[in-house]
């Protein structure tokens, strides 16, 4: 698997990154979308639901949180995040209650440019009912499909529990996305020493995890 880190040249579009952050650390250089409903709204934030559908929510406990890397081209953007922030190190989060997210909402994130992103993880994806999940993969992945640069990667972590991991495109969505499946099975080894629970905030077993891993069509710039 390749490094999603590492320095690419992008398109114009994708160097519009520059023009949203700043050199100063700090909250300044974060941009959010959507509104304080909305980010009440989507994610791990309906508790009720969880536990009616023990649907899993995003990754670790606060304990093996990173520290958030800034929004650059060539980078990496972790979908799903919560109020611990990113666990994939060096990525900028997306999450209703991620105090350090560049976006609220995964089905919408304006403010990350067209093939900009080198990688994008989705870690146990569940959007409610409320904020217009419909329990399949197709509420977040077109997006995130927008975001990835041609031969960037999206990589999904989740369990055969959750809907919105098991219910996966067709191959004629899969095409008009750009994308193919490079991996599907056990959760990558870089997600091992993930903790991943439910909304609830019950513990999921780590064993019982799997990833998927998609590719934007193309040649990596």
């Amino acid at each position: 698997m390749q490094d999603a880190s590492a320095t690419r040249t992008v398109s114009t579009d994708a160097q519009a990154i520059n023009r949203q952050t700043t050199a100063a650390d700090g909250t300044s250089e974060i941009a959010h979308s959507g509104d304080v409903t909305d980010a009440v709204k989507q994610g791990g934030a309906n508790p009720s639901s969880a536990e009616t559908h023990s649907i899993p929510s995003s990754g670790a406990n606060a304990a093996e949180s990173t520290t958030p890397g800034k929004l650059r081209a060539g980078g990496t953007v972790e979908l799903f995040t919560d109020a611990s922030g990113p666990k994939v190190p060096g990525a900028v989060g997306v999450g209703p209650t991620d105090p350090t997210a560049i976006a609220s909402d995964a089905m919408k994130m304006p403010n990350i440019p067209t093939g900009s992103q080198a990688r994008v993880v989705a870690n146990n994806p569940f959007i409610p009912p409320s904020a217009g999940g419909t329990s399949s993969m197709m509420d977040y992945l077109p997006e995130a499909a927008r975001i990835t640069m041609p031969g960037g990667e999206i990589v999904v972590n989740g369990n055969l529990a959750n809907k919105f991991f098991t219910n996966r495109p067709t191959l004629e969505q899969l095409d008009a996305m750009g994308l193919a499946i490079k991996y599907d099975g056990p959760l990558l080894g870089e997600f091992s020493g993930m903790k991943f629970a439910r909304t609830d905030g019950s513990p999921l077993a780590t064993g019982s995890m799997r990833s998927i891993v998609f590719v934007k069509k193309g040649r990596l710039q």
